[in-house]
Parts: structure tokens; sequence; C-alpha cells
């Protein structure tokens, strides 16, 4: 392990920890500062890597639920329900793709935006209709 590794391992534990020692404030409930102690270390471990990103990331949603910031794990899951984050990692998927024709014939036909819009359009008139 590089020590760079090492030191981004150590200093999320270290925020994990300081977390507890946070006073609640008007503001911000103690559910608050786990997450954003879960959120500020699980940042520390995707910059530094000291594990590999895919164990990182199903840390965090594992983390949220010990620390008490998710009641269940349903609801840390909650949060990649939102069509928006799937659009965005389509984006990133295609900017990933070896094909540059095919890629930039997608997005300047504007296929993706299109299936986005309708999805958005979708779920304002469903919204608007309530």
């Amino acid at each position: 392990m590089k020590r760079t590794q090492t030191v981004g391992a150590a200093l999320a534990i270290a925020v994990l920890i300081g977390m507890f020692f946070i006073p609640e404030s008007i503001g911000l409930s103690r559910a608050g500062i786990h997450t954003l102690g879960v959120l500020i270390a699980i940042i520390i471990t995707l910059v530094t890597e000291p594990l590999p990103i895919g164990i990182t990331c199903m840390l965090g949603v594992a983390l949220m639920v010990i620390f008490g910031a998710a009641s269940t794990i349903s609801n840390a899951l909650s949060g990649y329900t939102n069509h928006i984050l799937f659009f965005v990692l389509v984006s990133f998927g295609l900017s990933e793709f070896e094909d540059p024709l095919f890629t930039m014939g997608l997005v300047k036909g504007g296929f993706f935006l299109w299936i986005f819009m309708s999805e958005s359009k979708l779920f304002l008139f469903s919204d608007a209709l309530e």
C-alpha cells in the first residue's frame, strides 16, 4: 500500500471517529453530522484509493446505516432511484467509450438528451396532475 493510501485510510477513520465529538446545533442534527462525516470519509477514500472504488461506494451505503444516518438499507439506497443519476452515469459511460464517431453521433443527434427530456417531462407532468 502506498503512503498516500495509508494516510487516506487513517484520515478517513479519523473523520469517522471525530464526527462523534462534534456537538449538535440548531440546524444540524446528529444524523446530519453522521451523514456529513460519512460523506467526507468516502470522498477521502475515493481520492486516495486505499480500497477499490466499488468497495468504497458500497461501504458508503453500509456506513450510513451503521452510524444511524439512515434508518434502513432501503432509505440509504433511496438516493439511487433518481433518473438524473442514471443520466449522469450514462454520460460518464459514453465518455469512456472507445469509438468517438459513435459517441458523437449519439450526442449530436440528441438521442440521450431526448430520452432524458422525455422522462423529465413525464415526471413534471405527473407532478402537475397531483
